[in-house]
């Protein structure tokens, strides 16, 4: 059997030298004094370092000062602190040092370990005050042993503690017919104040009846039936049987490790659960003791950190500190807390030293919490005036007119980061300075709404800012000078459908223009561009207007994102990290005039016979309708004047055609005796506006919907003479025969990018065999849910395939 205690330490080489110690760099040669002395060994010592420590006293003074310590963990502390500490007092020789402290130690003397103890008085030592692992939560813990018998060790945690008892011990006192107190001889819980250390009515091993032993350490006992041979055996180790006649006391043993002596089978087994047997009394016996010490140390661990707290609060009041920063000082709670594990009470001899060096880093604490709480009021200040921000956008902002560019009384802001730069602004949000003291209320909209000045600097200043910018996107338009009109029908150029801007260092566009592809002045000013690190930012826009996706990958807007694209590693199939994008400083020169849009534009002016000046063109343009027909594009692509602009950057020169105002189907009647359904009121062959964008929605509808096959390409639509489009094939076979084949989306996408050379697709691009709209399922409310996050990417949502 395995000693229940530690074993004997390795007893360190007496002639082994010391390890020599490397030279400090910090002192020169010719400042350097050596100090001699003599160790536990009788051999010489030199010290190099500028004053003579520890390691350079003689072993009578060595051992003078440790005893006057009272304290083992002391001693532990020192001898750890090198090799030559450690070899000079773990050796046999200077036991005298551990033993003159454990019986001078506090409260009450450390109980004498005795014969149930196999080891050195150092390793005793460690027994009693080291710290380790608690075996339920595996967290390191500076605890002693809950049972010293069965060398449980716990945190503080009661977690630990309860479940400790309920899955890892065991109630043993009812086996062996009710004798096994007196036939298990395995070390187990000496004590019922084991757990519950505070409680008044306890039992102590022998007069504790319970017997409660680790669930291992009795499936141990109980399987090996040779366990049970010296449990019978009791205190004789030796069976007396006949050399001829059958060893009742060998069954079961190696018949090599039985020796015959005098016609006795003598089992080596049995003679270490012999001496295990005659040693368990003194090993639960010292366990006992060890645990009303412990009892006591902690009543008087108690006591003494009461006293030093109370102690720290009179110091703390006495010199006006603060009592928590007192205590988080460094220089007074290393001494706070290490007086405190000695047992020692704190006086005023020990502050005097240290008191400067505490007034410092009180002073530092106090500085640091002034910057934090400055640093916190500015944030919060930086959150309120964007939340102006956002109200101003937003039209709802009381007292502030935000300017436009004329006529029109549309909100032009510029981005939050110029915003945030405007002068008014910068006095409203103020500084972070770490000298000022926090206000106690800096609320700004509180500010902003009991202050109409605040409101009319900050009208004030956008108008300034919006000067020069207007004056450059009007000189693109090929405007000079200001622009001036008496008549209240003209609109200012800025304002015209035919102010079309793009952004040349980024190419995007939010997602409030992502069908026209382009901006106007308010989109021009609230642009924000940002760039991935380590890509280039020049080709990206010409990429983008070569494949007619210009908007369709907008940061800014959750279009790609909506639609679940997942970015897949080849080998892992795991997502790849998203790099961080970098937000560009905002610059009027890096707009341009979008010539393909206004082109468009132009054309249609021309055929509808209006005029940008006029105020009403812009109404008029919106109630097309789905009209305008793209005579580029192969197949049937028809479109509203939005949807009709951001399809103008697929081609170098668009042709258009407007269709019948009555009828805008009748040149796209379809072959004699077929029916043509309609999706949304509207025939399937018409433009549905906003199709794309539900058939894309991060919802559980939505899928439903991408995965039915009845969708088809309308670049594939076969036009014949007359432009009457025909061969279409019946709605959701799936099968290819001459016309055109009804796809789930996502195979809708795939066939439009390699085919057409598409990227992104638009409603323009997609006829539906089926309605798409009032598709019902069965958990409906998991739609919110899942809008939330990503959709799972086993699902396919948004991928090219």
């Amino acid at each position: 059997m395995a000693d229940t205690l530690p074993n004997i330490a390795s007893v360190p080489d007496v002639d082994s030298a010391p390890a020599a110690k490397r030279t400090r760099l910090d002192v020169s040669p010719e400042h350097q004094s050596t100090a001699k002395g003599i160790d536990v060994f009788g051999n010489t010592v030199q010290s190099n370092s500028p004053r003579a420590g520890l390691p350079t006293l003689p072993l009578e003074l060595l051992a003078e000062i440790l005893l006057h310590t009272h304290s083992p963990p002391t001693v532990l502390a020192v001898s750890r602190t090198s090799s030559y500490f450690y070899r000079t007092l773990t050796h046999p020789t200077v036991s005298f040092i551990w033993r003159g402290v454990r019986k001078t130690c506090e409260p009450i003397p450390l109980p004498e370990p005795g014969d149930a103890w196999r080891g050195s008085e150092a390793d005793y030592a460690a027994f009693v005050f080291d710290g380790g692992i608690c075996e339920l939560c595996k967290k390191k813990t500076s605890a002693m042993y809950v049972s010293f018998a069965a060398r449980v060790r716990l945190c503080g945690s009661y977690y630990c503690r309860k479940t400790f008892i309920t899955e890892s011990l065991i109630d043993v006192t009812s086996q062996f017919l009710g004798q096994a107190r007196r036939l298990i001889w395995v070390p187990y819980v000496e004590s019922t104040r084991c757990f519950s250390p505070l409680s008044i009515m306890y039992a102590n091993w022998p007069d504790n009846n319970t017997v409660l032993l680790r669930r291992s350490d009795w499936e141990n006992f109980r399987c090996d039936p040779r366990t049970y041979m010296a449990t019978q055996a009791g205190s004789d180790p030796t069976e007396a049987t006949s050399v001829d006649s059958t060893p009742v006391a060998a069954e079961g043993t190696d018949a090599r490790a039985a020796q015959v002596e005098g016609g006795q089978v003598r089992d080596p087994f049995l003679e270490q659960c012999h001496a295990a047997i005659q040693r368990f009394p003194k090993i639960m016996n010292l366990s006992v003791k060890l645990l009303d010490w412990k009892r006591a140390y902690e009543e008087k661990h108690r006591s003494v950190k009461t006293e030093n707290e109370s102690w720290a609060r009179v110091l703390a009041g006495h010199e006006g500190w603060e009592f928590p920063d007192l205590l988080d000082s460094k220089s007074y709670g290393s001494l706070h807390r290490r007086k405190t594990h000695l047992l020692e009470n704190i006086g005023w001899d020990d502050i005097s030293p240290i008191r400067s060096a505490i007034e410092f880093e009180l002073l530092e604490r106090q500085a640091r919490r002034n910057r934090q709480k400055t640093e916190a009021s500015y944030k919060q200040r930086l959150v309120e005036v964007q939340k102006i921000y956002e109200r101003m956008r937003s039209g709802t902002a009381e007292g502030i007119n935000a300017p436009g560019s004329g006529s029109s009384s549309k909100i032009v802001l510029p981005p939050l980061t110029v915003f945030f730069k405007l002068p008014s602004v910068c006095t409203l949000k103020g500084q972070p300075d770490p000298d000022a003291v926090p206000p106690e209320n800096n609320s700004a909209m509180t500010d902003l709404k009991s202050s109409a000045l605040a409101a009319s600097l900050i009208s004030s200043d956008i108008r300034t800012w919006l000067v020069p910018v207007q004056s450059y996107l009007m000189g693109l338009l090929g405007y000079s000078g200001v622009w001036r009109s008496a008549s209240q029908l003209k609109v200012a150029p800025l304002e015209r459908v035919t102010a079309r801007f793009l952004c040349r260092r980024c190419g995007r566009v939010g997602r409030q223009y992502r069908r026209q592809g382009c901006l106007d002045l308010q989109g021009v000013c609230s642009h924000v561009c940002k760039r991935v690190k380590g890509k280039g930012i020049e080709e990206k826009p010409r990429e983008m207007q070569e494949h007619g996706g210009i908007g369709g990958n907008d940061n800014d807007d959750q279009y790609s994102k909506d639609a679940g694209e997942v970015e897949k590693k080849e080998n892992g199939g795991k997502k790849k990290k998203k790099k961080k994008e970098k937000t560009l400083d905002w610059k009027v020169e890096v707009f341009q005039k979008d010539e393909r849009a206004i082109a468009l534009v132009n054309v249609v002016l021309k055929l509808l016979d209006l005029s940008d000046e006029d105020l009403r063109t812009a109404s008029q343009l919106g109630e097309l309708g789905g009209r305008i027909r793209c005579m580029t594009c192969t197949g049937w692509i028809v479109m509203d004047f939005e949807t009709a602009i951001g399809h103008s950057h697929r081609h170098e020169s668009m042709q258009i055609q407007l269709l019948s105002t009555s009828n805008p189907l009748a040149l796209a009647i379809a072959q004699p005796n077929v029916d043509l359904p309609t999706t949304s009121t509207r025939p399937r062959l018409g433009f549905d506006l906003g199709l794309a964008e539900r058939l894309m929605a991060p919802t559980y509808r939505a899928l439903n919907l991408r995965n039915k096959d009845s969708y088809g390409c309308k670049h594939c639509l076969a036009v014949g003479e007359g432009n009457v489009v025909g061969d279409f094939e019946e709605a959701g076979k799936g099968m290819k025969k001459k016309g055109v084949r009804a796809m789930n989306l996502n195979a809708l996408r795939s066939h439009v990018k390699g085919k057409h050379g598409i990227q992104d697709i638009r409603d323009e691009d997609i006829f539906c065999y089926t309605l798409v709209e009032g598709e019902q399922i069965e958990e409906k409310e998991k739609d919110d849910a899942w809008s939330l996050g990503t959709p799972p990417s086993c699902w396919g949502i948004g991928t090219d395939s």
